[in-house]
């Protein structure tokens, strides 16, 4: 199983804050209570959540001009319904959360002298995205 946002699969795909981590994932989340004059500081549950972070894609393509096909398909994603993220091979719905994509713009598309391996044979072209997602709870 490639990495991928919805159906649309990476040769790379990775944090940008931390290349070596996955998705952030909704959890439970916490705020501390204190008053003035009260010895001791209490715990108030705020409910499960996440914020928004940026993934970085890669992916072969077979030609320079099929670029902005590339980038008008996952354009069609920013604020539809929630998409799963495979990311090294584990399926992140298995922690209960899709993500919503807030934003998704290329960051190159350069031309390929020399390749191997990758998604599309015969590829000329290499296409890196930034994507904003929003992990979302998913029943």
């Amino acid at each position: 199983m490639s990495d991928s946002i919805g159906v649309y699969p990476f040769v790379t795909l990775h944090r940008v804050d931390d290349p070596k981590a996955g998705p952030l994932i909704v959890r439970e989340q916490c705020t501390p209570i204190n008053r003035p004059g009260v010895d001791g500081t209490a715990v108030m549950r705020m409910g499960q959540r996440s914020e928004p972070f940026q993934m970085r894609s890669g992916v072969d393509m077979t030609s320079i001009a099929t670029g902005p096909t590339a980038i008008a398909a996952y354009s069609t994603l920013i604020g539809d319904d929630p998409v799963s993220v495979v990311w090294q091979g584990i399926d992140y719905e298995i922690f209960g959360c899709r993500y919503v994509v807030m934003d998704v713009f290329p960051l190159k598309i350069v031309r390929l002298s020399a390749k191997s391996g990758g998604l599309v044979s015969g590829a000329t072209a290499w296409i890196e995205m930034i994507w904003t997602l929003q992990p979302v709870l998913f029943a």
